[in-house]
């Protein structure tokens, strides 16, 4: 397969406080409060699990430590211009529903693949900063089990 770019030319972000119930295939961001424009950078992040299970030597062998993969864990990690000033902006959506399980939509070409649908546990974005330079906040918010991803509805090249 030949490499291939891709670019967030248009993306898309929403919260709902109630479960759209739709696949991802189906979902849309018009079933979601739309903070897109105050998104600066929005990614699903996944983080390996591994435990260890040791196992003590014996007359033979020395002790080992066994890796033992577990399911991956997901947040949906985001950078925002803060808004603050803006009585129904994305901080304040974040401020009143602080560990609140909120359903999300991240879009990363305008209304098709890829996307990624689920829900998360939400916490208040920051509030103020440094003087006279634009203010921002990056927030990782944990999703709860794994999100459904609809990949690329295009052809392999």
């Amino acid at each position: 397969m030949a490499a291939t770019i891709l670019k967030i030319q248009t993306g898309e972000f929403g919260l709902s406080l109630t479960d759209p119930a739709k696949s991802v295939a189906d979902a849309v961001l018009s079933d979601y409060d739309d903070f897109s424009c105050q998104l600066t950078s929005g990614a699903v992040t996944a983080s390996q699990n591994i435990d260890t299970e040791d196992v003590p030597a014996t007359f033979c062998d020395v002790a080992t430590e066994n890796l033992v993969p577990q399911t991956s864990s997901y947040v949906v990690a985001i950078s925002m211009l803060q808004d603050a000033d803006i009585a129904s902006g994305l901080a304040q959506f974040c401020y009143d529903n602080d560990a609140t399980e909120v359903w999300f939509y991240l879009g990363l070409a305008s209304a098709s693949s890829p996307k990624a649908i689920g829900s998360l546990y939400i916490s208040p974005t920051d509030f103020g900063g440094e003087a006279k330079i634009v203010l921002t906040s990056d927030q990782s918010w944990p999703i709860i089990g794994k999100p459904e991803i609809e990949f690329g509805i295009t052809a392999d090249v």
